[in-house]
């Protein structure tokens, strides 16, 4: 399985990513070709070798005699939607504008269908978006990790008018998600940068134990003083599974009642725990007792920690950080006689693919159908392939 990693030391943008792409060895005439694609007319790309604090790079350079076009989201929709371009690439770049558009709309105040793409809606940032998924979907990227983003103070002139860095736009679109500041006052973020980062990532951070296949980089606009103005994608063959680190926060309880903590699945379930269960024990002195245990992700960590100090009637927890090994899966469908299920698509570490229907669609079906939850598996299950 490829898996890309986004270096984005100097920050990114949707040039930036071209340009690493074809660095990586994205065939050029997908991208040259792509404005015929898109039924943008008159638009000139230029291809080079540039260099940047010595370190050699692809700079993609996209020309429109358009200017100060103006689109709003439902153009841009029409506009990739009658292009010839793989569904998934329709899909993937339909989705970043659609963040794109609800960023703006926040920032202003106003509805997504009122928003008036600018600099995103011109032709190469339509190029930069639909660009990048389409590289991804020619060079067969299945994972990707993007590093957290260095952002920088300042100001930024656009037609807005002159804007403070990080531009807004960009805030609303990297909530929740990692940056930290930098020194300078150049735009190392763009808008279109960050909508692409956090369209296609599948994680953020550092990547674990991979085998290192080749890296691409591509160069920014500039050339900034301090720093390579780069983008690095480095491109590896990672195993099936991957490794990371959840927290696993526990409490014992001896004075509620076994109907209170059956609730408080329900409870925590609906907060964003990844599992959580509970188990009978004998505590001190005696007593019947439980423990109960849940899994959570770091950033989720203040609000399941209240709901266990402020919805059980426990006055301490436990905290620890547990690693773990995660076999690589994603949502598929797969046909039945009833319709298409939801399921799982496994690999094994042996490269064996294994589909596993999900169990509460199967429920859905059966208790629709008068059916047992196992006919309804079993024929799901028959019907993977």
């Amino acid at each position: 399985m490829k898996c890309a990693f986004l270096d984005c030391f100097s920050g990114i943008s949707g040039d930036m990513l071209l340009g690493a792409f074809l660095d990586l060895g994205w065939d050029e005439g997908e991208l040259l070709s792509l404005p015929e694609v898109l039924g943008l007319k008159d638009i000139k790309i230029t291809i080079c070798q540039e260099r940047r604090h010595s370190i050699s790079a692809r700079r993609v350079t996209i020309e429109s005699p358009k200017k100060g076009v103006r689109r709003n989201l439902s153009d841009i929709i029409n506009l990739i939607n009658c292009s010839q371009l793989p569904e998934k690439v329709i899909k993937g770049a339909l989705r970043c504008f659609n963040l794109l558009a609800n960023a703006e709309a926040r920032v202003h105040g106003i509805t997504p269908d009122e928003v008036h793409f600018h600099e995103v809606g011109a032709d190469d940032a339509i190029l930069d978006i639909t660009g990048t998924f389409l590289a991804l979907n020619s060079l067969k990227v299945e994972r990707i990790i993007c590093s957290p983003l260095p952002l920088s103070r300042g100001f930024v002139r656009c037609d807005h008018g002159r804007l403070p860095l990080p531009a807004p736009a960009v805030l609303e679109i990297l909530r929740e998600k990692p940056v930290y500041f930098k020194d300078g006052e150049s735009e190392l973020v763009t808008p279109t940068g960050a909508a692409l980062c956090v369209s296609i990532a599948h994680e953020w951070g550092r990547p674990g134990d991979l085998i290192l296949s080749r890296c691409g980089y591509g160069a920014g606009k500039r050339d900034i003083k301090d720093t390579p103005n780069l983008l690095r994608i480095i491109l590896f063959d990672a195993p099936y599974k991957r490794k990371d680190s959840i927290l696993e926060l526990r409490a014992v309880i001896d004075d509620m009642t076994p109907e209170d903590m059956g609730a408080l699945f329900e409870l925590f379930l609906e907060n964003g725990v990844i599992d959580c269960w509970i188990s009978q024990i004998v505590m001190k002195k005696n007593r019947p007792g439980f423990e109960l245990v849940c899994l959570c992700e770091e950033k989720k960590r203040p609000m399941i920690e209240s709901l266990f100090l402020s919805k059980t009637s426990t006055i301490g927890l436990r905290i620890f950080e547990a690693k773990r090994s995660i076999l690589e899966r994603k949502i598929v469908e797969v046909e039945t006689i009833w319709g298409k299920i939801k399921a799982k698509e496994i690999k094994r570490p042996d490269g064996n693919v294994e589909v596993v229907p999900e169990f509460e669609c199967c429920k859905r079906i059966a208790k629709e159908m008068g059916l047992s939850i196992r006919t309804v598996f079993n024929e799901a299950y028959r019907w993977k392939g």
